[in-house]
């Protein structure tokens, strides 16, 4: 069973080993993904009807 971890630890490494050599970015394009990176992103998403949160606590303070 060790066998198999070393060998499957071994043919990761090997594998990323062989596609760090083979990717070769130009400054512009690293600069350009680094500075996207650091935008912030914003989501606008339309509440759900189960997500009424402030609906179902006014529910709730009615009923007493």
């Amino acid at each position: 069973m060790w066998f198999r971890n070393r060998l499957l630890k071994a043919t990761c490494l090997t594998v990323l080993g062989i596609a760090s050599f083979g990717a070769p970015m130009r400054t512009e394009e690293i600069e350009e993904l680094l500075a996207g990176m650091n935008q912030a992103k914003v989501a606008h998403t339309l509440p759900d009807e189960r997500e009424n949160g402030d609906d179902l606590i006014r529910k709730l303070l009615r009923r007493e």
